[in-house]
Protein backbone atom coordinates (compact mmCIF):
# COMPACT_ATOMS: atom_id res chain seq x y z
CA UNK A 1 0.00 0.00 0.00
CA UNK A 2 2.82 2.65 0.78
CA UNK A 3 4.99 1.94 -2.66
CA UNK A 4 1.21 2.46 -4.38
CA UNK A 5 0.94 6.00 -2.14
CA UNK A 6 4.64 7.11 -2.76
CA UNK A 7 4.54 5.92 -6.56
CA UNK A 8 0.86 8.31 -6.94
CA UNK A 9 2.94 10.85 -5.17
CA UNK A 10 5.58 10.30 -7.67
CA UNK A 11 3.16 10.25 -10.51
CA UNK A 12 1.67 13.38 -8.83
CA UNK A 13 4.98 15.71 -7.86
CA UNK A 14 6.23 15.16 -11.53
CA UNK A 15 2.69 16.43 -12.97
CA UNK A 16 3.16 19.10 -10.46
CA UNK A 17 6.67 19.75 -12.04
CA UNK A 18 5.37 19.69 -15.10
CA UNK A 19 2.76 22.11 -14.69
CA UNK A 20 5.38 24.87 -12.91
CA UNK A 21 7.30 23.96 -15.77
CA UNK A 22 4.49 25.10 -18.10
CA UNK A 23 3.89 27.92 -15.96
CA UNK A 24 7.16 29.33 -16.44
CA UNK A 25 6.67 28.57 -20.20
CA UNK A 26 3.30 30.84 -19.71
CA UNK A 27 5.02 33.71 -17.77
CA UNK A 28 7.83 33.69 -20.36
CA UNK A 29 5.67 33.65 -23.46
CA UNK A 30 3.35 36.32 -21.66
CA UNK A 31 6.18 38.34 -20.69
CA UNK A 32 7.62 38.24 -24.89
CA UNK A 33 4.24 39.10 -25.54
CA UNK A 34 4.54 41.99 -23.67
CA UNK A 35 7.49 43.49 -24.83
CA UNK A 36 7.04 42.83 -28.18
CA UNK A 37 3.23 44.59 -27.58
CA UNK A 38 5.56 47.45 -26.17
CA UNK A 39 7.82 47.29 -29.03
CA UNK A 40 4.92 47.30 -31.77
CA UNK A 41 3.29 50.61 -29.69
CA UNK A 42 6.42 52.14 -29.91
CA UNK A 43 6.77 51.32 -34.06
CA UNK A 44 3.23 53.24 -34.32
CA UNK A 45 4.10 55.81 -32.67
CA UNK A 46 6.94 56.49 -34.99
CA UNK A 47 5.18 55.67 -37.91
CA UNK A 48 2.32 58.00 -36.67
CA UNK A 49 5.45 60.73 -36.57
CA UNK A 50 6.66 59.92 -39.89
CA UNK A 51 3.53 60.34 -41.19
CA UNK A 52 2.69 63.91 -39.96
CA UNK A 53 6.46 65.14 -40.79
CA UNK A 54 5.05 63.88 -44.06
CA UNK A 55 2.22 65.65 -44.23
CA UNK A 56 3.90 68.39 -43.09
CA UNK A 57 6.34 68.29 -45.98
CA UNK A 58 3.47 67.54 -48.37
CA UNK A 59 2.51 71.29 -47.13
CA UNK A 60 5.38 73.19 -47.46
CA UNK A 61 5.72 71.34 -51.15
CA UNK A 62 2.62 72.63 -51.92
CA UNK A 63 2.96 76.07 -50.59
CA UNK A 64 6.57 76.47 -52.58
CA UNK A 65 4.67 74.94 -55.52
CA UNK A 66 2.65 78.21 -55.33
CA UNK A 67 4.90 80.34 -54.79
CA UNK A 68 7.04 79.34 -57.98
CA UNK A 69 4.00 79.75 -59.52
CA UNK A 70 3.55 83.52 -58.79
CA UNK A 71 6.80 84.09 -59.53
CA UNK A 72 6.26 82.60 -62.61
CA UNK A 73 3.49 84.71 -63.51
CA UNK A 74 5.70 87.49 -62.48
CA UNK A 75 8.56 86.93 -64.52
CA UNK A 76 6.15 86.40 -67.60
CA UNK A 77 4.69 89.57 -67.05
CA UNK A 78 8.11 91.55 -66.28
CA UNK A 79 9.41 89.23 -70.06
CA UNK A 80 5.99 90.77 -71.54
CA UNK A 81 7.33 94.68 -70.65
CA UNK A 82 10.80 94.31 -71.23
CA UNK A 83 9.60 92.85 -75.23
CA UNK A 84 7.01 96.24 -75.40
CA UNK A 85 10.13 98.22 -73.78
CA UNK A 86 12.56 96.77 -76.72
CA UNK A 87 10.12 97.30 -78.86
CA UNK A 88 9.48 100.89 -77.95
CA UNK A 89 13.02 101.82 -78.43
CA UNK A 90 13.42 100.22 -81.89
CA UNK A 91 10.54 101.78 -82.58
CA UNK A 92 12.38 105.44 -81.73
CA UNK A 93 15.16 104.54 -83.16
CA UNK A 94 14.03 103.98 -86.23
CA UNK A 95 12.54 107.22 -85.74
CA UNK A 96 15.47 109.12 -84.79
CA UNK A 97 17.27 107.12 -87.64
CA UNK A 98 14.87 108.42 -90.25
CA UNK A 99 14.79 111.75 -88.65
CA UNK A 100 18.75 111.73 -89.01
CA UNK A 101 18.94 110.88 -92.51
CA UNK A 102 16.10 113.62 -93.36
CA UNK A 103 18.33 116.20 -91.86
CA UNK A 104 21.60 114.92 -93.62
CA UNK A 105 19.43 115.03 -97.03
CA UNK A 106 18.03 118.02 -96.07
CA UNK A 107 21.35 119.57 -95.06
CA UNK A 108 22.65 118.87 -98.45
Amino acid sequence: ELERCRGRLDRQAAVVREDDQRREEVLELQWLLNRQRGSVAHGEEEVQELRRQLDVRRGSATKQEQEVFELQLQLNGHRASAAKVEDHCKLRAQIAEESAEKYEVEAW
